[in-house]
């Protein structure tokens, strides 16, 4: 609720307005005993690699990107 309300009031936008996604990842631990495991892995992975994506960070020193430090 707070995210919400302080991305609504920073865009003067009314706090019905959703525009935070919120994911909740549930694989938080594995087991090679998980008859799922493969499935689960895959699933850990792309949600990892969509965090990590590379196409949308900026590595040059006249623009900042969150995770980037000098």
């Amino acid at each position: 609720r707070i995210i919400d309300s302080a991305w609504n009031s920073a865009l003067h936008l009314p706090d019905e307005k959703k525009l935070v996604h919120y994911c909740f990842f549930q694989y938080e631990n594995l087991s090679i005993y998980d008859d799922n495991l493969e499935e689960k892995k895959k699933i850990m992975l792309d949600y990892y690699f969509y965090l990590t994506k590379e196409y949308t960070k900026t590595y040059d020193v006249k623009e900042r990107s969150i995770g980037y430090s000098k």
